[in-house]
């Protein structure tokens, strides 16, 4: 029995997160928007802004596609996010005697793992700075960065990290050119089940983004009081 302690940080996150539909063109490339443009902000968006990792960015091109707008309408915002772990653990393996060693035993205990957000605002055009906090298309862009930032996602995903204390695998598929177990290719199969896992929970922040936007008409309507912010596995409060 063999063990070793990991240290990882993966990312994966979608530019979604559509506002309300503008026309005009893009006015050329993208550029950053330093927050101090727009003055102070309230203390819960400042608080939000900190914590979710959140910039500002304009000019350019929307990244997501929308099929949900009406023709010639074009995105006047949109949020793009990224979810992130960090993770120390001890990965074990052993041969399954039942099986005549073509199947191997994995457990896999985590000691620490830690998931943050990074989030990114695209504005098409950027309100006056004097209402730009209490502009509708940025309250609701905003709403987006609750979503994929609440504490929901990252319990989520710890929660499927534990469910991999132990599973099984084909030695094929954690063996070197030798035929024997290999230290890289177990925290290989760790890593991308791991990682398969994030993808999972981004789909389902990703659904609730498509349904904050269909409820509230790309920004067009204040988010309703029953719309949860938390992210469960069917997509659905």
């Amino acid at each position: 029995m063999i063990q070793r302690f990991v240290l990882v940080c993966f990312a994966c996150g979608f530019p979604i997160g559509l506002a309300h539909p503008s026309h005009g063109q893009d006015p050329g490339h993208e550029r950053s928007l330093p927050v101090k443009e727009f003055g102070e902000p309230p203390a819960d968006l400042a608080k939000l802004i900190r914590d979710a990792e959140v910039t500002f960015v304009t000019g350019g091109r929307p990244q997501s596609n929308p099929s949900t707008l009406s023709a010639g309408d074009r995105l006047s915002g949109e949020t793009r996010f990224k979810l992130f772990y960090r993770y120390n653990g001890r990965v074990q393996w052993r041969p399954i005697p039942s099986s005549g060693g073509n199947r191997i035993e994995v457990k896999f205990r985590l000691s620490s793992l830690k998931v943050t957000s990074r989030h990114q605002i695209w504005l098409r055009r950027p309100p006056a700075s004097e209402d730009f906090w209490q502009d509708p298309l940025v309250q609701h862009e905003f709403d987006h960065v609750r979503v994929s930032s609440h504490p929901a996602v990252a319990n989520l995903f710890k929660k499927e990290a534990r469910s991999l204390q132990r599973f099984e695998v084909s030695l094929r598929d954690v063996a070197d050119g030798r035929g024997r177990v290999s230290r890289e290719c177990v925290d290989a199969v760790v890593q991308k089940k791991l990682n398969e896992s994030l993808e999972g929970i981004t789909e389902y922040v990703r659904i609730r983004y498509r349904e904050l936007d269909r409820q509230t008409r790309h920004g067009l309507l204040p988010r309703p009081e029953s719309f949860s912010l938390k992210v469960m596995p069917d997509g659905q409060p």
